[in-house]
């Protein structure tokens, strides 16, 4: 069974695309922005998504979504990472949220094949710390997952691998399990 992986994030194509390799899953990629409904859940984003990209491509799907949820402000930005980093950006949610803050950076990874919908999810908890000087996508370099004193730009490639690649695996394993 041949299944699309849509998402523009090359480094969630990266780990997907080792994973389905390592479980022998034939995948084709589409980059593409995932449209976002709004929801205050990421599952539910997920199963509307999936829903209608099925509808369109007429092949099974894999997607995934990651949002990050600060404790305390009703866990925005949530589903709405993506907007706060292409508009306030991190400087910009330090101003409202101060240097030090207790998160979790949650990725929902959904499948669907026309019959059957499959669902995984990954929770990190952590802090966001305004003290990094790391570069790296959005709040990686400010994300410090619980009992980590490196951010997530500063742990190396195979342990950051390692903690992403765990919804991937085990939904690709519930897809070749039928």
């Amino acid at each position: 069974m041949k299944i699309l992986f849509i998402s523009n994030n090359w480094y969630k194509k990266k780990i997907v695309e080792e994973v389905s390799k390592e479980q022998g899953l034939e995948l084709d990629f589409v980059e593409s922005n995932l449209h976002l409904y709004d929801t205050e859940s990421l599952k539910d984003n997920i199963f509307r998504i999936l829903n209608e990209l099925f509808l369109e491509f007429k092949k099974p799907i894999l997607i995934a979504k990651s949002g990050l949820f600060i404790e305390g402000y009703q866990d925005f930005p949530g589903i709405r990472t993506d907007f706060i980093s292409k508009t306030i950006g991190m400087p910009g949610l330090f101003r409202l949220i101060g240097n030090n803050a207790q998160v979790s950076v949650n990725t929902v990874v959904g499948f669907f094949d026309g019959n059957r919908t499959l669902i995984e999810e990954l929770n990190l908890e952590g802090s966001l710390k305004n003290k990094s000087n790391q570069e790296g996508w959005f709040f990686d370099p400010y994300f410090f997952p619980k009992n980590n004193d490196k951010s997530m730009s500063e742990m190396d490639e195979e342990s950051k691998k390692e903690l992403w690649s765990l919804p991937f695996r085990k939904i690709i394993k519930r897809i070749i399990q039928r």
